[in-house]
């Protein structure tokens, strides 16, 4: 993250700056206390072999019912400009981003990447797919680990607002934005690691107007906001 300020006059600051952001999370379920037993059974990963007991044996520290790594990639840039004089202060902010997601799950069964296409999770350990007279199996060449990705959504944010004084005693503001909110991982993939249908950016509005009290003793803030959450 990275953020210039220029002081163009007395009365006007402008501030840009670049954000990029990179996150990789482990998500899984894991065993910490058997309750004096000496293993569980899971079947949740479908790359183990169905036909031997003891390939689902889980013990302390195992991991179970859920393994999957998600990665985020977001870069994104602002500007924003500030005016003060006498009794007004405004801003204006504008940023703009661009989001991707990508999840690769170890506990569902595997993709066969071709030339021509991708077939996802098709292949546990004791399956096999048949495509334009091939077969592929779980420990084919072509097989990896079940992914999707990268999903990627532009995302911007508008905001705006004044202030103004009336005496040293009162004043009055305004605030006001609009926002498109990239979605979140879960609503993007399913726990089958499949993409949903016509995912879309959230869009927000947003706008706020109040009155402030100053006094040495006391001090008051009264506002009211309206905000649609629109998607």
């Amino acid at each position: 993250m990275s953020t210039l300020t220029f002081k163009m006059s007395k009365a006007f600051t402008l501030t840009s700056g670049i954000d990029l952001r990179y996150y990789k999370g482990f998500h899984y379920d894991k065993i910490y206390n058997l309750i004096g037993g000496d293993y569980i059974l899971d079947y949740s990963d479908k790359n183990e072999n169905p036909f031997l007991i003891k390939n689902y044996a889980r013990y302390s520290g195992d991991k179970i019912v859920r393994n999957f790594d998600a990665t985020v990639k977001w870069g994104g840039l602002f500007l924003q400009g500030e005016y003060k004089k006498d009794k007004l202060s405004a801003f204006i902010t504008l940023n703009g981003g661009y989001t991707g997601f990508k999840r690769v799950d170890y506990f569902k069964k595997k993709d066969i990447v071709l030339a021509d296409t991708i077939l996802y999770t098709a292949v546990g350990y004791a399956d096999s797919v048949l495509y334009n007279g091939t077969y592929y199996y779980n420990n084919s060449d072509e097989a990896r680990y079940a992914s999707r990705g990268f999903k990627w959504f532009p995302n911007y944010t508008f905001k705006g607002g004044a202030n103004y004084n009336l005496n040293d005693h009162h004043n009055v503001f305004v605030n006001l934005g609009y926002m498109s909110v990239a979605p979140k991982l879960n609503n993007i993939y399913d726990a089958n690691n499949r993409e949903y249908k016509d995912v879309k950016n959230q869009e927000i509005e947003s706008f706020e107007i109040g009155y402030g009290l100053k006094q040495p003793s006391f001090y008051a803030n009264v506002n009211v906001y309206y905000t649609l959450w629109k998607k």
